[in-house]
């Protein structure tokens, strides 16, 4: 259960890396993140050159004023990009096999419902948030990812209501058994002229034959301070790239979204943001607006539209407290493409009749043209619809204070006016980072000298929606509901709503848990939003990452508000979600949803999603299990999905380790057994490392796999991965301190594996091999050590054994450290997994204990 660093990345037989401060040159493997641009944005992991140029000059709001990374690769691979709509779920299967290790990138995008844009941005990071598994193209969050977060908009457009929740993966694999001659390089460079102006400029070519891809695009940013700007970019584009994979299945299936071999064309945008405060102190406001245009054939990453379309998009959101009792919002989005136009306008207004009592009021107006009809019937409907609605909320009051701030204003969980933060897709504001966002904290805190008011632990609050006119194919949408929130403790809080409407019955579910009085999950999470412009102070839960939880086995979180000027984390998220900690040792959690999912190249999906958790932590124990369903209910297909995750870690005393994972997965499919994915993996191990007496040393494993793939998984030629397999694999360990000069030690490893070369019917094959390695470590001297190995594999289906010896002669730098060379007169590795034969020859090894 130890965590790898790997200092000198490579896949070929050099590394080198020069660096000064923050600025390198290398030659290895990298990753490229270029952020901060919708247009041109650039993550693919490579082998080859790099140089990274990051003077430590900085603006006054704490960036780089210059930034420049350039590279040059033939990274042997190609590129995968792929978009999972969350499913409620925590399994989801990546499009290829066998891909690259550690060429992944992993994160998770809010995109708002109406103009498709990315309102937030989050990356994931292996082992603490996820787990991967290369070989089989399998990625296993550590928490459920829901597929609706919060919209923060008061009108109800469907039970499942909110915008929605993407896992975005790209990564690198070697198609088929030739090579991939495909040269890679690029750059961007960006430079702040002084704390307003900042120019930016990116360019990368990439892919051969088909998927060959040029890009070209330049941004600029003129700014008065953090929340107001005016931002543009363009971007040309050429060739179709490699396009991107989306699933709505969890990887289940795949709908390609590729552009034509030989398109080039164009995009712009523009965008701008005014935070009022920043202007005339003592106000507060937020407004943004965009427009972008997409040309036919445009492709760059996470910019191609379905069938390469042209699209496009403008937009415009409005949000401004009146006095201290009103609130007013407005949003609107246009988007025009090849297939549709559509067209969405909402306002809402909020108004404090009280200090225990909140009335408000929204209405939304909706448009859809089609002129070609998509594979989803609920987003090919043609027609307007106009909806209405109006919310109370009740917290009673209990009295004034003279704090600055207010403590747990009146809310309605996800729904008050006070929460409609129009998600007019604005995109990411400049960072505001160090000691700058501190001092522009503090200065919004100085504004907030309202008079405070306590309140009651509870609230209520109900609301009634009404579709006051729709045509064509558009039905109603009449709604009505009810909602509480209960603060059971200081550290939980537990709420729920219940609605019944043409759309049919909704229910939620949600709780959160604060991790203690100084270090709140919400906090946390929140300032690592690229969208700061999104929230003002005294708007609640502007945006809600459908469960804003920290991916870990400790706590769950699945409600998070964005607040200032005393609004407290009072949200409900769209998807249902409880984490209960009755004491310091326990964590239990349930969370589920129900809903519709639309996508237009996957059609709709009726989805029924649900999961229990716990977890234990004490002293030398820490334990996790979780068991989750899906039902996925879909124009041409129904499946159901389970999955069970269990890990276990026990200190049996100070030398004793013990850990065990089970994890077991089975998808069933009415379209037949081909269609099926599943996988079981088991593994327990031990490990005796003597911590007074440390003569002896052993570590012992054991592993299961069973793996059938999932029918969107595809082999590195390029065909549907039809096979099953499963295999057990033992091995251990030892070594013993015999004398001072002499230690002598020993591996047994098994490896029992069968395959089946169809899913479904076929006879099993199975493959055996045993490795037995005896060795001896001589201290001949103080700096000298000399290693001989004994080696015996044997593949009984091959009917094939070899034996041979390995050697190796080292010398000890000092206490910590040795280095030496040797050299291998077999042609096999002691890993069991590799069977390549290809390990003959000279080595060198360093080797480091502390």
């Amino acid at each position: 259960d130890s965590t790898i660093v790997d200092d000198a990345p490579t896949q070929g037989k050099f590394y080198v890396k020069l660096e000064k401060g923050d600025s390198s040159i290398m030659w290895g493997n990298f990753k490229t993140e270029w952020t901060g641009t919708e247009l041109t944005q650039y993550n693919r992991g490579l082998y080859g050159a790099n140089l990274l140029i990051k003077p430590q000059a900085t603006t006054k709001y704490g960036e780089r004023k210059t930034f420049v990374n350039a590279f040059a690769a033939e990274p042997g691979t190609i590129s995968s990009r792929e978009e999972f709509r969350g499913t409620g779920g925590s399994l989801y299967y990546l499009h290829h096999l066998d891909i690259t290790q550690g060429s992944e990138q992993i994160w998770v995008e809010i995109r708002d419902k109406d103009s498709y844009m990315v309102l937030e941005r989050r990356q994931l990071s292996p082992a603490q948030d996820y787990d991967i598994n290369y070989l089989q193209g399998r990625v296993i969050l550590r928490s459920p990812l829901p597929s609706i977060a919060d919209g923060s908009a008061l009108v109800q457009t469907s039970t499942l209501n909110g915008n929605p929740v993407f896992l975005v993966a790209t990564y690198e694999y070697a198609p088929g058994m030739t090579a991939v001659n495909d040269l890679a390089y690029g750059g961007r460079a960006t430079h702040w002229f002084n704390d307003y102006i900042r120019l930016g400029l990116t360019a990368f070519s990439q892919g051969q034959d088909q998927s060959s891809q040029r890009l070209e695009g330049a941004d600029l940013i003129l700014r008065y301070k953090p929340g107001t700007y005016v931002k543009g970019e363009f971007a040309h584009s050429a060739g179709a790239g490699v396009g991107t994979q989306t699933s709505i299945t969890g990887g289940f299936g795949f709908n390609q979204l590729q552009g034509t071999d030989n398109d080039t064309a164009n995009a712009w945008r523009i965008e701008s943001a005014l935070d009022v405060s920043e202007l005339w102190e003592g106000k507060k406001g937020k407004m943004s607006s965009y427009w972008q245009n997409r040309q036919r054939g445009f492709s760059g990453p996470g910019q191609v539209t379905l069938a390469g379309e042209r699209m496009e998009q403008v937009g415009a959101m409005v949000q401004l407290p009146i006095g201290e009792r009103w609130t007013f919002d407005l949003k609107a989005d246009y988007r025009d493409s090849d297939s549709q136009t559509f067209r969405a306008t909402e306002g809402a207004i909020g108004y404090r009749v009280t200090d225990s009592v909140k009335v408000s009021a929204g209405v939304r107006a909706d448009d859809r043209k089609v002129a070609v009809a998509n594979l989803s019937p609920t987003l090919s409907q043609d027609g307007d619809r106009t909806d209405a609605i109006v919310r109370i909320d009740y917290r009673r009051a209990i009295k004034k204070t003279n704090a600055a701030t207010e403590v747990n204003p009146v809310v309605g969980a996800e729904k008050t006016a006070a929460q409609t933060a129009p998600q007019s897709a604005a995109v990411n504001t400049p960072p505001v980072n160090g000691a700058a966002a501190e001092a522009t904290t503090a200065a919004q805190k100085k504004n907030d000298v309202a008079p405070a008011v306590q309140y009651e632990p509870w609230g209520i609050y109900t609301y009634l929606q009404k579709t006051v006119n729709h045509s064509g194919a558009r039905p109603e949408n009449d709604r009505v509901g009810v909602g509480a929130d209960w603060q059971a403790t200081s550290r939980f809080k537990i709420g729920g709503e219940l609605s019944e409407g043409d759309e049919g019955l909704g229910a939620k579910l949600t709780g959160d848990y604060r991790i203690d009085d100084r270090s709140n999950v919400y906090l946390t999470y929140l300032n690592e939003t690229d969208r700061p412009d999104l929230a003002y102070r005294g708007r609640i839960g502007t945006l809600v990452f459908g469960s804003g939880y920290k991916m870990s086995d400790q706590a769950r979180i699945y409600t998070e508000s964005r607040w200032a000027d005393g609004a407290g984390p009072n949200s409900l998220a769209q998807a249902f979600g409880l984490d209960l900690a009755p004491n310091d040792r326990w964590t239990f959690g349930i969370k589920g949803e129900v809903g519709k999912v639309s996508d237009e190249a996957s059609g709709d999906l009726k989805r029924y999603a649900g999961g229990l958790s716990a977890a234990y932590k004490y002293k030398k124990i820490k334990y996790a299990t979780a068991l989750e369903y899906r039902h996925d209910d879909g124009t041409m297909e129904v499946r159901d999905t389970w999955l069970t995750k269990n890990s276990l870690g026990y200190q049996a005393t100070p030398s004793w380790r013990l850990i065990g994972k089970f994890n077991f997965s089975r998808s069933y499919s009415t379209l037949g057994s081909f269609y099926d994915g599943n996988y079981t993996e088991i593994v327990t191990g031990a490990a005796f490392r003597p911590v007074t007496h440390d003569r002896l040393n052993m570590l012992i494993k054991y592993t299961y796999y069973e793996n059938v793939p999932s029918p969107g998984q595809l082999t590195q030629t390029a065909i549907v991965a039809d096979y099953a397999q499963r295999s057990h694999v033992f091995s251990a360990d030892a070594i013993y301190d015999l004398v001072k000069w002499l230690s002598i030690g020993a591996k047994y490893g098994l490896r029992v594996g069968e395959l089946k070369m169809t899913k479904v019917d076929g006879e099993w094959f199975s493959s055996r091999a045993d490795l037995i390695i005896l060795r001896a470590d001589l201290h001949l001297v103080r700096e000298w050590d000399v290693l001989l190995e004994a080696r015996r594999l044997k593949v009984y289906d091959a009917d094939d054994e070899r034996t041979g010896f390995l050697v190796g002669v080292y010398r000890h730098i000092n206490d910590n450290f040795k280095i030496g060379a040797g050299y291998n007169f077999t042609d096999f590795s002691d890993n069991l997994t590799d069977l390549s034969y290809r390990s003959h020859g000279w080595f060198i090894n360093a080797i480091a204990s502390f």
